[in-house]
């Protein structure tokens, strides 16, 4: 079955390119949205930075010991934070900010898609 799910994707090189391209979006905009938070809590990271700590989280959705991460993606943060030369309490307040910030998105968003799906498979 394995073998079968890979001939899918070789059989579409497009949609890994766009796979690729999303997945970029998605780091791009998840950085600006931390670059911003820190930026909005007077401490001015820069960009770089901002990147790392995305990366930080997308390694955390790996570690599955909890839903959503939760506690593995904070600990990643204070990590980061410390790395970086960044106050724990700081990073720590990003990463809760960051998670309220996506939670309310969800809920925004989360009904529209759902039922936008919903009715392109009953059509």
């Amino acid at each position: 079955q394995i073998n079968l799910g890979w001939n899918l994707i070789k059989a579409h090189p497009k949609t890994i390119i766009k796979l690729i391209i999303n997945t970029l979006l998605g780091v791009i905009v998840y950085s600006l949205n931390v670059f911003l938070i820190f930026k909005g809590l007077n401490l001015d990271i820069g960009i770089i930075a901002a990147i790392y700590f995305t990366i930080m989280n997308v390694l955390s959705s790996f570690i599955n010991l909890t839903p959503g991460s939760f506690g593995i993606t904070e600990g990643l943060f204070l990590i980061s934070a410390k790395i970086l030369g960044i106050s724990p309490a700081i990073s720590l307040m990003v990463a809760l900010i960051s998670r309220v910030i996506g939670t309310v998105v969800l809920f925004v968003l989360g009904p529209w898609a759902y039922y936008k799906l919903f009715k392109k498979i009953q059509d």
